[in-house]
């Protein structure tokens, strides 16, 4: 077949080849909108999955905040220099309360950046006041908001009376099955034996936090 070339635009004027070669492009055309919808189909799967954030799990007490009872402060088993801190404490339900310093701007950080929930050991009802000082307007941010209930009691040998409250990581794969990687969930207490139930790697130990601590010298020189 002869082809009818144009000599003044260069072009190949020849129906049949035109026909031809315009298939050929509506094919090469379909395969490269194919491939470029797959490949914008993976990316999106890809993404999807490095987008599946870590797990904070925060302790309250001692490692956010520190807390003692607001009765009985004159007891002698009571340490006398909480009384001479209680002008920068909080009034929260039962309780007299001092943040760690830098709370605020860490609880910010890792809700920004991570899922963040909630376990402790104490009771419901406290863990409820907690949440709502700590967390304020945020709170509704959180994935979960765990209380003793959800702790595994151990009878501790050395004080019959008083359990061990474990917070096993496995109980959290468990309630939200897939949620978290395996490696993607991290507990930030400050009690090493609550931890006893979890794989090194899966925990961070605080060091526990007081505001009778943070200025020793300043308290013991207001005592009498």
């Amino acid at each position: 077949m002869d082809f009818i070339f144009d000599g003044t635009s260069g072009a190949i004027r020849d129906p049949y080849f035109l026909a031809f070669a315009g298939a050929w492009i509506a094919v090469i055309f379909l395969f490269v909108v194919r491939d470029f919808f797959s490949f914008r189909k993976k990316k999106s799967q890809d993404q999807t999955t490095k987008k599946k954030r870590r797990l904070v799990i925060l302790d309250m007490n001692n490692v956010l905040v520190h807390r003692v009872f607001r009765y009985g402060l004159d007891e002698p088993d009571k340490d006398p220099r909480i009384k001479i801190m209680l002008d920068s404490a909080v009034a929260v339900g039962k309780f007299y309360l001092w943040d760690r310093p830098g709370r605020r701007d860490f609880v910010n950080y890792c809700l920004d950046n991570f899922d963040v929930a909630v376990w402790s050991s104490a009771w419901h009802q406290n863990v409820d006041l907690l949440c709502s000082h700590v967390f304020g307007d945020r709170r509704k941010e959180l994935a979960f908001e765990w209380d003793q209930a959800r702790c595994k009691a151990v009878l501790n040998d050395a004080k019959p009376d008083r359990a061990t409250f474990l917070k096993p990581i496995s109980t959290v794969f468990s309630e939200f099955p897939g949620r978290w990687d395996d490696d993607g969930v991290l507990i930030v207490d400050d009690s090493v034996s609550k931890m006893a139930a979890n794989p090194t790697g899966y925990y961070v130990i605080a060091d526990a936090w007081s505001p009778l601590e943070e200025h020793p010298e300043i308290v013991n020189g207001l005592l009498p």
